[in-house]
């Protein structure tokens, strides 16, 4: 709905703007080591669009932009691959253009000033994401002590998920309304099916998240 939208535009917003400012670096870095190119009028901002038009397309296939969604170690591994490809595939596009082995001392250089700025940047719209997103009050119902476990998993990564209250099932319809009307977000965890789609039904009635573990029978 309208809240995944915004979440993809937010994001695609990010990842352009990290695309341009990597792509200022790399003309910055040009300008200064390779400016022996004679290129005519504007041909130096069109090698900087090319910059950015295969860094973008790059990070989108390494799903190295999904900032809040994946674990920052991720991000940051795909992310420095990433640079790598596109700044290897730029410095053979520059040797093509100057038809010579052009030094690549510049080239190592630009990676570990862009690098330094991809994780900074990845640091920043995570915690941005976390910020807009990602629930800071939970409410787990259960349905028997097994289902408790779950709360220790998703402690695991509390900077996407943070439970602060358990229920059980057996409190009844009624008063689990009430308590969910207190809460960001509710995890529905084997619980019986009845009584999970009546909660289900308040949650979108209400406008709440929910979290459902799926069962078997849901499975199949």
């Amino acid at each position: 709905g309208a809240y995944e939208d915004t979440k993809g535009f937010v994001r695609v917003a990010e990842t352009l703007l990290e695309v341009i400012i990597l792509a200022v670096v790399y003309y910055l870095v040009w300008r200064s080591k390779y400016d022996m190119f004679a290129f005519a009028y504007k041909g130096k901002y069109v090698l900087m669009a090319l910059y950015a038009m295969v860094a973008y397309l790059v990070f989108q296939y390494t799903d190295c932009t999904m900032f809040g969604q994946l674990n920052r170690v991720d991000l940051m591994i795909g992310q420095i691959i990433s640079l790598l490809l596109v700044n290897g595939f730029t410095y053979l596009q520059l040797c093509l253009i100057e038809n010579a082995l052009i030094a690549w001392t510049p080239m190592v250089m630009l990676f570990g000033i862009q690098s330094v700025i991809a994780v900074v940047l990845i640091f920043v719209f995570t915690t941005l994401y976390h910020k807009l997103y990602a629930p800071h009050n939970m409410l787990l119902i259960y349905g028997n002590d097994q289902g408790v476990g779950l709360k220790f998993k998703m402690d695991e990564r509390k900077d996407k998920y943070r439970i602060t209250k358990l229920m059980s099932a057996d409190a009844g319809l009624e008063k689990i309304c009430r308590e969910v009307r207190n809460y960001d977000a509710v995890v529905l965890n084997d619980i019986p099916a009845q009584l999970r789609n009546d909660i289900l039904k308040f949650c979108y009635l209400k406008r709440v998240r929910v979290y459902v573990v799926p069962k078997l029978t849901d499975v199949i």
